[in-house]
């Protein structure tokens, strides 16, 4: 025989599902006909270990608990007796247990014992956990078999009580400024049912438009703008009720107050007016007022009143004080310290803090600028503590020196500096620019006079007369030699003197003496011959000693000299130089001896010669011609018989010679100029008789030897008269160098005009304005300087080189041009000088920025302003010339709105405007001058406001709202807000709504704030759908509105409370094998108690339909699906009976099958019975049985869930029990009912098969709570 096969049914209580069929399944057991089997104690044991069952709270006696599947034990013999019985858990006696046995089977059923004084109450216990006992036996003194199974009831929650809030009153105070939607508080309240019974709605118990509670959560929220001064304190009465079905056909709701008190919003801040005196004068008065405040504030009551006023920022040093005034709000600032305007010269920026009393308090903060007059306290002060310079004493008048520059932190007049030179200038050779402080050469300078000078300059403020103050400074000048000096001789002029011939080499002639008053190296000298060609004559170049250079002989050297003797100085670059004439005369002295013309005279002499006989003439010529010659024997005339004639040398014989014994003399001759002697010259004479043949015709014969001296007298007389016929030389004035014979003059080709860029830097060469001179040395030496037209001290001249040389700023937007006057002359004695005019134009630099009129341009037009018109024009400057002054103007910022003529600063309007899209443009506008090489910007802003006209309708934030409302939702329930924008100002943006249709009376709008609320209860079955058309217009002129849709679709809401119900949880019947289709087999009927005991309830929620949803019969038969009262199901035979076992053995086959009674409403509650049919089988086939839930039918296809735990007995080889997926149902955010966990089932006739698919949602399902399994078919 082939096994068993035994399916746990499952049984559920009651559940709504949205468009689902909720099960109540009955047990159907398959009851095979077959031999009788003994029960043994194997045998005798519950389907299960533990049973799951249910209890709804405040069951009365005799109520059954309701098993999820059926709970009991298989019996094969009919004479086997099984006794049930609660034995533990049940401490109250609150439980019987019965026992049924239908066919093989004796079930279980647990009841409330009757009499019981005990309620069922979920809040004190929701749980029994039941262990049942079951005894079984033969009868008496047969052997008892026991079994023991564990019962948990789950008692059911009934709608027994009301929600109770936590608190009984709420307060909150909010401010007037509160937000729309904003939420205030939130109330709670709690239900101690569960499910839909523990449920809470919360409600208003009166209309208001002010507030709105959230149905569930109970947030009270903002619906309405608030008005401290229309209504300060709102008292509301909340109510809760839970949502479950009200047990006696009313729901009583619970009340709490709720207190809402408006805060007055402290909405303006203090303002702050200032009344201003004049300046405050620096180390003025203490206490004096500087400036009166008004405060005020235009708020009421306390949020009106000032708590404080005070000086936060800007006077860290506390000269300032706030004091209360006279008057209410006023407050005067007074000075606390004494103030230094020099401190703080651009006075100071006072930040005046005012605050209020309110909560929370408002702050204002006003900068009041505080401006310092000045007193001229301060002296000016030079840059330096002294200043240094140097100076060629040579340099023209009008050469620039130095600048003094002295500054003055007073302010205006009493910074303005006026500069003179206070002592010191004795010589008048210096004077500074009053303005400019330059210090220049007044007149010439002479350092031989004063090396050194010490100004003493006062800078002097341009105060009122009587309050100016002086400073000074030394100004230490050293005047520098420049070798303006000739030296000067200190010999007596004419210098003529004389010197003796014959004085040795070197004897000193004269000693010249000179001096020059120049300094150093320009005042040392040094001598020279300037003729010295010729000269015997040398002079010490540093004694200026004149000294023989040879032996001057009066006789034949010139006997007077000329000699140019030069004095000359070391300067640089050039010397000067000093020549003087000195005469040097010869005097002639005694220096030669006579020179005899003839000498070694020798002859015979008679003796017989008488005496006065003249024997020779010895001549002598002395070169000194002025020298007379005496002559005499001076030897070898002892007898004196010789005499020789003084004057002319005649030598006569004095004596007779016949007696003389002598034969010969020798006689010494010498000459004598008196002074100088002659060398002697012998004369040797033999005496002879007077007939010796020696003698001719005379009495002597004598003969001398010729020394030519005559000739060397002539030579020399004629040398004596040529060089005394040379004593011309040239004058002093016949010198070059000595001469200044050229004027200065500047060449030809430099030019008349010449153009200066502005801002070369200072110290730059501008020219080269070099002058030529023919002369030499001093006298060719050019000093240049800037006679006139040098305003503002501009410019400058290199004394020496003639370059023009900037001195200070050339600035051409201070002066266009230059006319100057460039002197330049000589350092000869007298100077000769020339000038020229010089034309200075200045070039413009770009080194200024464009400057616009204003600092910024603002300007307000209509939205509607017409394309292409002129709405502002700005204006730039620049303080340049040419291209750097043209503008071009371009607009920085990037839109497409406006345009600016690039020539004239118009802006005009480019495109359609909309103040809506951008209500405020600010423009930069860029003004850039054409310089082609550095062009240089300047940028202003320029806001240009657009006023609003009413072009713009309002616009929903949505075209189309869909909502979704329960139907049980309280009245005054916000079930959506519209919102509609309209960006236009004023009211032309304020908007105002309006239902125009579609919403019946069921909905009302707020006309300030769009929101919509539920005004009278909804019904499902009434209506299920609002199309509501909603207007929002705005308040401008020529108004604009817009629409919108909305559409609410209304949830249904289970109002089906009672399931139907059969007369018997089983019912038994039976049908034979083969008997024909259609046969009637039995009938059924069930009852719903929705028609009598539910108000809410309608026809559909207790229209019944019947079907058949399970058991071993399935398919084999059918069931009408609705009966007219009374009520009967029909169940027909469809189809041939039969089993087969293996060996074809024949048996009677029992068929259980589920019978479920549906309602027909859209929450639908089943009643499921179980139904035994018994059919005679004439043979034995193989069937399988299913335990199934039908849930609904969508799409054509059959979708199916397992119950909880079921029991599957199928072969392992063909099924395996999956693991747990998660819960099967719930209620999702639209409140509609679901389910989500489903098993496809594919039917067959007599062959069924399970596809398992996924959890494709798993969330609360308050009313059931289903766990799915999958099962899958191998």
């Amino acid at each position: 025989m082939a096994a068993v096969l035994r399916n746990a049914m499952g049984h559920v209580r009651s559940t709504v599902m949205c468009e689902t069929v909720l099960v109540f399944c009955v047990l159907v057991t398959l009851v095979q006909s077959m031999d009788v089997i003994p029960m043994t104690e194997d045998s005798f044991v519950f389907t299960q270990a533990n049973y799951n069952a249910s209890i709804t709270e405040g069951a009365v006696g005799k109520s059954y608990v309701t098993p999820a599947m059926k709970m009991g034990i298989y019996v094969t013999d009919p004479t086997f007796s099984v006794r049930y019985k609660v034995i533990n858990g049940d401490e109250d006696g609150m439980f019987k247990a019965d026992e049924r046995l239908i066919g093989d089977f004796c079930f279980l059923r647990l009841r409330l014992r009757t009499g019981s004084h005990l309620v069922i109450n979920r809040e004190l216990n929701d749980m029994y956990k039941l262990t049942i006992k079951a005894r079984g036996d033969y009868g008496h003194n047969r052997k008892k078999f026991t079994s023991y199974t564990e019962v948990i009831v789950n008692v059911l929650d009934e709608n027994d009580l009301s929600p109770i809030f936590f608190e009984r009153s709420y307060e909150k105070r909010i401010p007037e400024t509160t937000p729309l939607h904003a939420s205030i508080v939130r109330v709670e309240a709690s239900d101690a049912d569960i499910g839909v019974n523990g449920e809470i709605y919360y409600s208003f118990a009166e209309k208001t438009d002010v507030f709105a509670i959230h149905p569930t959560n109970g947030i009270v929220y903002l619906t309405r703008p608030l008005s401290y001064s229309s209504e300060d304190v709102f008292e509301l009465e909340v109510l809760a009720k839970d949502r479950g079905p009200a047990p006696w056909g009313y729901h009583r709701p619970s009340r709490a107050n709720l207190r809402v008190e408006v805060v007055k919003v402290n909405f303006h801040s203090p303002k702050i007016q200032l009344q201003e005196l004049p300046a405050v004068i620096e180390h003025g008065q203490l206490d004096s007022v500087y400036a009166i405040l008004y405060v005020s504030d235009e708020d009421v009551g306390i949020n009106g009143e000032i708590s404080s006023i005070k000086i936060i920022n800007g006077d860290p040093g506390g000269y300032f004080k706030l004091i209360k005034g006279d008057k209410e709000w006023e407050y005067n600032i007074e000075v606390a310290r004494v103030l230094d305007r020099e401190m703080d010269p651009n006075g100071f920026n006072l930040t005046i803090q005012a605050a209020d009393k309110g909560s929370p308090k408002r702050i204002t903060t006003e900068v009041i600028h505080v401006k310092l007059q000045d007193t001229n306290d301060q002296t000016p002060q030079f840059e330096q503590d002294d200043y240094s310079v140097s100076v060629d004493e040579c340099v023209p008048a009008s050469t620039p020196l130095l600048f003094v520059k002295a500054t003055d932190t007073d302010y205006a007049k009493n910074a303005e500096i006026q500069y003179a030179i206070q002592s010191g200038n004795q010589f008048g050779w210096f004077a500074v620019n009053a303005d400019t402080g330059l210090l220049y050469v007044k007149s010439a300078l002479d350092a031989e006079n004063k090396t050194s000078v010490e100004l003493v300059v006062v800078a002097e403020d341009q105060a009122n007369m009587g309050s100016r103050r002086v400073s000074h400074v030394n100004v230490n000048i050293t005047i520098v030699d420049c070798n303006d000096n000739e030296p000067v001789f200190m010999n007596p002029q004419p210098v003529d003197v004389e010197i003796n011939e014959g004085q040795p080499v070197g004897s000193e002639v004269l000693q010249i003496k000179a001096y020059d008053l120049d300094m150093g190296e320009n005042g040392y000298l040094s001598y020279s011959i300037a003729n010295p060609e010729g000269l015997p004559f040398d002079i010490d170049h540093f004694t200026g000693k004149i000294i023989t250079k040879e032996v001057l002989d009066y006789e034949y050297m010139r006997r007077m000299y000329k000699l140019q003797v030069r004095a000359s100085d070391w300067g640089t670059p050039f010397r000067r130089e000093s020549e003087i004439v000195v005469t040097i005369r010869l005097n002639d002295i005694n220096d030669n001896k006579p020179h005899f013309e003839k000498v070694d005279c020798k002859g015979y002499v008679s003796r017989d010669a008488p005496v006065g006989t003249s024997l020779v003439v010895i001549p002598a010529i002395d070169f000194e011609v002025t020298n007379i010659i005496s002559y005499a024997i001076s030897s070898g005339n002892e007898d004196n018989c010789f005499e020789i004639i003084s004057s002319n040398g005649e030598l006569r014989t004095n004596c007779p010679f016949e007696r003389k014994r002598k034969n010969m003399y020798s006689l010494g001759v010498t000459a004598t100029d008196g002074i100088n002697t002659a060398e002697p010259t012998y004369v040797n004479l033999t005496l002879v008789n007077s007939r010796n043949k020696l003698l001719a015709n005379g009495y002597s014969s004598i003969t001398c030897q010729d020394t030519d001296v005559s000739k060397d007298l002539a030579r020399l007389l004629s040398q004596a008269t040529e060089n005394n016929a040379r004593h011309d030389i040239p004058h002093t004035s016949d010198v070059p160098f000595l001469k200044n014979v050229h004027s200065p003059r500047f060449p030809p080709s430099l030019p008349s005009s010449i153009i200066v860029t502005e801002g070369r830097p200072v110290g730059d060469t501008i020219i080269s304005l070099k002058a030529m001179d023919g002369d030499q040395g001093y006298n060719g030496r050019l000093v240049y300087v800037i006679a006139s037209g040098n305003v503002d001290d501009v410019f400058t001249m290199n004394t020496y080189s003639g370059d023009l040389v900037v001195l200070s700023e050339i600035d051409r937007e201070k002066r266009e041009q230059y006319t100057l006057n460039i002197s330049v002359s000589d350092m000869g004695s007298p100077p000769k000088s020339t000038y020229k005019i010089l034309e200075i134009h200045v070039d413009d630099v770009n080194d200024n920025s464009p400057v616009f009129e204003k600092t910024e341009y603002s300007v307000v037009i209509r939205e509607d302003r017409p394309i292409n018109s002129t709405i502002l024009r700005v204006v730039a400057t620049d303080a340049d010339d040419g291209m750097n002054a043209q503008m071009v103007y371009s607009i920085l910022t990037d839109v497409t709105q406006f345009s600016i003529d690039a020539s004239t600063g118009e802006i005009s309007v480019k495109r359609v405007l909309d103040r809506e899209e951008q209500p405020e443009y600010v423009l930069h506008i860029q003004a850039v001058d054409q310089s082609p090489d550095k062009p240089l910007t300047s940028v202003v802003p320029v806001t240009i406001t657009l006023t609003d006209i009413n072009d713009n309708s309002p616009k929903f934030q949505l075209e189309r709202y869909h909502v979704r409302a329960r139907e049980d939702l309280p009245v005054g329930t916000v079930v959506v807000t519209i919102q509609a924008d309209d960006p236009d100002d004023g009211k032309g943006g304020e908007v105002r709504y309006a239902l125009l249709d579609g919403m019946g009376d069921k909905f009302e709008i707020d006309r300030i704030t769009g929101t919509i609320r539920i005004a009278q209860e909804l019904d499902f079955e009434a209506k299920q759908l609002y199309n509501i058309t909603a207007r929002a217009k705005d308040r401008g002129d020529h108004s604009l509105s817009t629409r919108c849709e909305i559409i609410i679709e209304v949830v249904d809401v289970n109002e089906n409370l009672y399931p139907p119900s059969f007369a018997d949880f089983v019912f038994q019947g039976r049908v034979k094998e083969n008997e024909p289709v259609n046969t009637i087999v039995m009938q059924l009927i069930a009852v719903d108690n929705d028609a009598k005991k539910n108000p809410l309830a309608t026809s559909k929620d207790y229209d019944i339909t019947y079907s058949i949803r399970n058991g071993s019969g399935l398919g084999l038969f059918t069931v009408d699906s609705r009966v007219q009262s009374p009520l009967s199901v029909v169940a027909s035979l469809n189809g041939t009976l039969g089993c087969h076992l293996p060996g074809d053995a024949l048996c009677n086959e029992q068929f259980m099958d589920h019978v479920c009674a549906i309602t027909s409403g859209d929450m639908s509650v089943v009643a499921d019975h179980s139904l035994g049919l018994v059919v005679y089988s004439e043979e034995i086939r193989l069937c399988l049985n299913w335990i199934v839930l039908k849930l609904t039918q969508r799409s054509g296809v059959r979708r199916w869930v397992l119950p909880k735990t079921p029991r599957v007995l199928m072969p392992p080889s063909e099924v395996e029990l999956a693991s747990l997926v998660g819960l099967c149902g719930g209620l999702d955010s639209t409140g509609r009912f679901d389910m989500f966990v489903y098993l496809d089932i594919e039917a067959r006739l007599r062959l069924l098969s399970l596809t398992a698919v996924k959890v494709q949602h798993a969330i609360f399902c308050p009313l059931a709570a289903h766990i799915a399994l999958s099962v899958v078919v191998t």
